[in-house]
């Protein structure tokens, strides 16, 4: 089995985050968010070969990979240049790289909590399924126009509905971009068309199989973290922040810290400044001098100007 993780897309709503970093390497306490998903999936599952579709060449997810790939996994690229949905972009990985097993499908810019990729695992493993996708519970105004509402017959998924209106979901099942699908799927994605935001709906290509009689599982995670705008990228780090233990932070000589703080090598935190608690600066950043921090994060090469008085805030 392999993983294939979908990193291509422009992140939009990131505003200008993503004018400086791309959405794989969206960084998780100075891990990128990419690898952070791989190591997930190498943790809970045997599988050591994963494939990360990106929209351009993307060199600093590709070193930062190629330097520490977790465990010793094989990892490899496919670009897929203009984003046009999940299935054309499964569609390059088979026409640029080959998917000869079951594969498990994933987008970079989700965070589950542990045990929901190994659940999902051993579902489609002890079950003769042609898929098995991960659910979760939302409410109504939570899946409209948002997420795939998702209805269940006999212990299976039966029906599929991408991004329905409020007054026709009746519901509370939605489908999150977590699967395993064996190859009945890809042949599935030469038949799906454009939607109406242009782009290539997995969900069709996921439904046309339902109807053909494929067996669709499924498993039920209770949440996950997702990225889509600046404040996620703030409140996922800091709530990280809280449920770890960074090391001790650096002894700042004239610079009060008070933990939880994380403060990366290559750093500069001048004089009088007050940081903490829950405060991640990343490499490269300059603090500067009387700068009073708490509940912030400071992304790599970043200043912040002397006498910021910040909270809840992210720095880019």
């Amino acid at each position: 089995m392999i993983a294939v993780i979908l990193a291509g897309g422009v992140g939009k709503r990131l505003g200008g985050v993503s004018l400086r970093i791309s959405k794989a390497m969206l960084p998780i306490l100075g891990v990128p968010i990419t690898a952070k998903t791989i190591e997930q999936i190498h943790d809970e599952t045997p599988i050591r070969r994963f494939v990360v579709v990106v929209r351009s060449p993307d060199q600093d997810i590709a070193c930062f990979l190629r330097d520490a790939p977790p465990g010793g996994s094989k990892i490899e690229f496919v670009l897929q240049p203009e984003p046009l949905g999940m299935a054309d972009a499964l569609k390059k990985v088979v026409e640029q790289s080959g998917i000869e097993s079951d594969f498990l499908l994933t987008a970079c810019d989700n965070i589950y909590e542990s045990d929901t990729i190994s659940d999902l695992y051993r579902a489609h493993r002890d079950a003769d399924f042609d898929g098995t996708m991960c659910l979760l519970k939302m409410k109504k105004e939570e899946i409209a126009g948002k997420s795939a509402a998702v209805y269940l017959e006999q212990g299976r998924i039966a029906r599929i509905v991408e991004k329905p209106q409020l007054e026709e979901i009746q519901t509370d099942l939605a489908s999150i971009p977590l699967y395993i699908f064996t190859l009945r799927l890809l042949e599935y994605l030469p038949r799906v068309r454009p939607s109406q935001r242009g782009e290539y709906e997995l969900q069709d290509a996921i439904q046309m199989l339902v109807d053909d009689g494929g067996k669709l599982g499924y498993t039920v995670t209770n949440s996950r973290r997702t990225i889509t705008k600046p404040e996620d990228l703030l409140s996922i780090n800091l709530e990280m922040l809280r449920e770890t233990d960074p090391a001790p932070a650096p002894d700042i000589p004239g610079v009060e810290i008070e933990p939880p703080v994380l403060i990366e090598e290559g750093c500069t935190v001048l004089y009088g400044s007050r940081i903490g608690p829950n405060v991640y600066i990343a490499r490269g950043s300059i603090i500067g001098r009387h700068c009073r921090l708490s509940n912030c994060v400071v992304l790599s090469g970043t200043t912040v100007p002397e006498k910021t008085v910040a909270e809840n805030e992210l720095f880019y």
